[in-house]
């Protein structure tokens, strides 16, 4: 039995007391829209509104249409009405905010509703012949675009156990052997966990010139390091280094936390 059922998987609540879920609700709130238009790449747009700082998540997902995703703070959310919106007027406003990126053109909503991001973390994943997979075992920020891919790579790795199996369940010692991939994704020092925070904080690195604000959003999970980034695109990095006279100290090092990228 697999039970994909969600960030609020009702399977997972019926056994809590085996999975042993652990929830934590984070500080943005966020909407899920649509454009029917494709962006050119993957976006990611602000808006320095008198209510506070908002930002566009934009990928295309057909060659005539894009995934839209608008967060912000609590507090700018609240500020702004956002809190005392339904699904239409929510949908333009957001539009409205981000008229430059979109080009002036609408925004879509399908029962989408403002939510806040929550992070998903459980002991374990089986449960006798059950097994929770995607976001119903675990979930990774959206800014890090790995969710589904990760849902997939459960399913393949619980497929291998099922497998090999002598019975028709699932071992819980067979599903746990994908846990600690997910325990790095999730940790407070992972990606994303650290895209995440960056995204939260995003108000403070506005201010920075738009090659270092670059710089850390390239970087800003952790995957992508000062050294990766110079192997991927030298000319870039190369900039930077000059234009803040900042080089890691050691070729396999991050910058250090003083460096002004």
């Amino acid at each position: 039995m697999v039970a994909a059922d969600g960030v609020h998987s009702l399977t997972r609540a019926a056994y809590a007391d085996v999975f042993a879920p652990r929830v934590t609700t984070h500080r943005c709130r966020y909407i899920w829209l649509a454009a029917d238009f494709a962006f050119d790449a993957f976006r990611f747009e602000t808006a320095e509104t008198e209510h506070g700082v908002m930002q566009l998540h934009g990928y295309p997902y057909t060659k005539n249409a894009s995934t839209v995703i608008v967060e912000m703070r609590e507090e700018v959310w609240r500020a702004a009405g956002l809190d005392r919106c339904g699904e239409a007027e929510s949908t333009e406003r957001c539009a409205a905010f981000f008229a430059g990126a979109l080009g002036g053109r609408p925004l879509r909503s399908n029962s989408s509703s403002w939510t806040a991001f929550r992070t998903v973390v459980n002991d374990r994943w089986s449960h006798g012949n059950t097994v929770l997979l995607g976001d119903a075992a675990h979930t990774a920020h959206f800014s890090i675009g790995s969710g589904t891919k990760l849902a997939v790579e459960d399913a393949l790795r619980t497929g291998r156990v099922r497998r090999g199996a002598a019975r028709p369940a699932v071992r819980p010692g067979g599903v746990r052997e994908r846990a600690p991939p997910r325990r790095r994704l999730h940790a407070a020092r992972g990606p994303a966990a650290a895209s995440l925070r960056w995204f939260e904080e995003l108000g403070t690195y506005l201010d920075q010139p738009p090659r270092q604000f670059a710089f850390s959003l390239l970087t800003r999970s952790r995957r992508v390091t000062h050294d990766n980034l110079r192997l991927r695109d030298p000319a870039f990095t190369e900039t930077v280094e000059d234009d803040f006279g900042c080089r890691p100290a050691h070729p396999r090092c991050s910058p250090p936390s003083g460096c002004a990228v």
